[in-house]
């Protein structure tokens, strides 16, 4: 067989990260795909809150995992790692999913928790699909129903890979006639949380670090932000920075494990951020020198590498301003120091900094 097309790939990042494929596989794989999952027999319902469905694990089932062999997974795990721009661990799961007339799924985000994937691909499979028998994956911008963004249809051999985060909300319609057969591929990101072990009991900004951190993660990647600048602001302070210490807290991770886990680029950019000189920033970003906030000097990095540390160094300023001590003076210095480089930032940005500000003048929470 031969094996894998994925042919008409579209990127989106609104109403969350999503690509869609129009031709998953080739032609005689998604037939053989179909035929076999119309003959397996051990299906297992799962009903949860708001879903109810069959599954079956198809690395347990032999003739799935003869069509679907480790080096097929691996190209995909590959591909979908490349198009979301994030590095995925070697850990895969492929279940597949039976929905028959009258069951569907409710809305919900998949937001990952602990050790839930952070990534997924669906693929439905099937033949003969028309509108009339349901089954449409719905995307929302919100959770709420009327907050629909785009409707997917069901056909045969196409795909949905998207990163699971609290704003990944979709939905499957009640299923009407016929069968609604996917294939899910979960993928996890290289772990980091256990690089900030114990943030849920570090007590930072009003809240606590994991918290702060995972804002800032989610600001940037609400933003636009590149993934490796997504994964910098999660790991920001994991090294300490001008203004946050990791000593009191265990020594910091070395580079070399750091690297091992997020990978070179994103890494980079946490160090950076652990010895530059926050000030510096907005001058560096416009061309300036980069200072070192330990001794003053100058810390080389690139244009790129300038740009990013100053959209952390906002994500990071935003996620907190709610619950931070500040008066009028800190509030106006704040904005004042964004400001001449509000033109290198995305405007989501700049707004939701003045909406902070604004927030905190009016002693609204």
């Amino acid at each position: 067989m031969t094996g894998l097309l994925l042919a008409g790939t579209e990127v989106r990042t609104d109403p969350f990260l999503h690509a869609t494929v129009s031709q998953v596989f080739a032609d005689d794989l998604a037939g053989a795909l179909t035929e076999e999952l119309s003959g397996i027999e051990g299906w297992n319902l799962h009903r949860g809150r708001f879903f109810e469905q069959y599954e079956c694990d198809l690395l347990r089932h032999a003739p799935m995992g003869g069509l679907l062999g480790p080096e097929l997974i691996d190209r995909l795990r590959t591909w979908a790692a490349d198009l979301l721009m994030v590095e995925l661990a070697e850990r895969v799961q492929v279940v597949a999913h039976r929905l028959i007339p009258g069951q569907g799924i409710g809305l919900h985000n998949d937001a990952p928790d602990a050790d839930d994937e952070t990534h997924r691909l669906v693929v439905h499979l099937g033949t003969g699909y028309r509108d009339d028998h349901g089954g449409h994956l719905v995307l929302f911008s919100e959770p709420s129903i009327e907050a629909v963004d785009r409707v997917l249809r069901p056909l045969p051999n196409t795909g949905l890979v998207f990163a699971a985060s609290d704003d990944s909300f979709h939905a499957v319609t009640p299923v009407r006639a016929g069968v609604r057969h996917s294939v899910v591929f979960s993928f996890w990101q290289r772990h980091r949380d256990r690089l900030h072990a114990g943030a849920d009991r570090i007590a930072h900004s009003g809240g606590t670090l994991a918290q702060h951190l995972k804002g800032v993660h989610d600001l940037l990647r609400r933003w636009g932000a590149p993934e490796p600048v997504c994964v910098a602001g999660h790991l920001h302070s994991v090294y300490g920075t001008e203004y946050f210490s990791t000593g009191a807290h265990g020594d910091p991770p070395d580079r070399e494990r750091v690297c091992a886990e997020v990978g070179a680029e994103a890494e980079r950019l946490v160090w950076l951020f652990s010895v530059c000189a926050r000030a510096s920033l907005p001058h560096a970003a416009l061309g300036a020198d980069l200072n070192d906030h330990r001794d003053g000097g100058v810390v080389p990095a690139t244009e790129d590498e300038r740009r990013a540390l100053l959209l952390i160094d906002l994500a990071d300023t935003v996620e907190q301003l709610p619950r931070v001590p500040i008066d009028e003076d800190g509030l106006h210095w704040e904005r004042a120091r964004f400001e001449p480089v509000a033109h290198l930032l995305p405007p989501q940005g700049m707004a939701a900094l003045d909406q902070a500000i604004a927030a905190r003048r009016s002693g609204r929470p």
